[in-house]
């Protein structure tokens, strides 16, 4: 289910986040945002040593091994995650 979304982008600065905070609220999809300098720089670390170099935040997290870190695709997985739960029937 989607309650393991984990949002890494800055507290204090709108602009490329706001469109995924919006989709996930126009979805009503649950999710977790870290926002602070130390969590972030953890992630870039980690994500670097494993072969995945980022250049900038949002990476949205789900589950252990998936991050996607370009705005439009993370905007397309949470589209295409609640549409397949509405199709269905279940809810988010």
């Amino acid at each position: 289910m989607s309650e393991d979304y984990v949002l890494y982008y800055w507290d204090d600065l709108a602009g490329r986040g706001e469109f995924i905070r919006l989709m996930f609220e126009e979805t009503g999809q649950p999710y977790k945002e870290v926002g602070n300098d130390e969590d972030i720089q953890k992630m870039y670390s980690t994500e670097q040593k494993e072969g995945f170099p980022n250049f900038a935040p949002p990476i949205l997290k789900k589950g252990k091994h998936c991050r996607i870190k370009l705005i439009v695709f993370i905007c397309i997985c949470i589209y295409y995650q609640q549409r397949s739960f509405s199709d269905s029937g279940r809810s988010v």
